[in-house]
């Protein structure tokens, strides 16, 4: 038990020195796979030896269908200081993973209302804390199944948008002033 998965690339924006942080403040059950690659991989490899954890995490690097390692998971970790849409949260979504989320840019907006989880302040303690809550109030068959309506909604509003959008952009060119 105890399993984290984070998925994304390995740079500054997505933070995961803080899920690493985090993992070390955690009872030695959590382990941590880290999907993805970047200009910080070693730089997060020598945390993670300093720290102590080498044997709780696993750095995969780029994996083209990371759907066995959601399948594998407890628990997705998105420490991202600011995400334009966060659509690996939909992915672990899709998957029945909660997510643990820092409470900034658009996540408040997306977790937990269309992704099931919590969101945490950026600093590792508070991070940890939010792990052991989900941990141990595991999300509910219902949360997933509200979560899931509200996601097709907001998907199905998104395509009207465009679709809108693309309308009066060839109306336009077909009548131009």
């Amino acid at each position: 038990s105890g399993r984290l998965l984070a998925v994304g690339s390995l740079t500054r924006n997505k933070n995961l020195s803080l899920a690493i942080h985090a993992l070390s403040l955690l009872p030695s059950s959590y382990t941590l796979d880290i999907v993805g690659d970047g200009a910080q991989r070693h730089e997060l490899e020598s945390m993670v030896r300093e720290l102590g954890i080498a044997d709780r995490v696993w750095f995969s690097g780029y994996v083209e269908d990371p759907a066995e390692y959601f399948a594998r998971a407890e628990i997705m970790v998105h420490p991202s200081l600011g995400e334009t849409y966060g659509l690996v949260l939909f992915e672990a979504a899709q998957f029945g993973k909660p997510v643990v989320a820092v409470n900034q840019s658009v996540m408040p907006e997306v977790v937990p209302a269309l992704v099931p989880g919590v969101l945490a302040a950026p600093e590792p303690r508070s991070f940890a804390d939010a792990i052991i809550r989900l941990s141990q109030r595991p999300i509910t068959p219902e949360e997933h199944a509200r979560a899931h309506l509200l996601r097709q909604k907001a998907v199905e509003n998104i395509a009207k948008d465009w679709q809108q959008l693309i309308n009066s952009a060839s109306e336009s060119r077909a009548h131009p002033r």
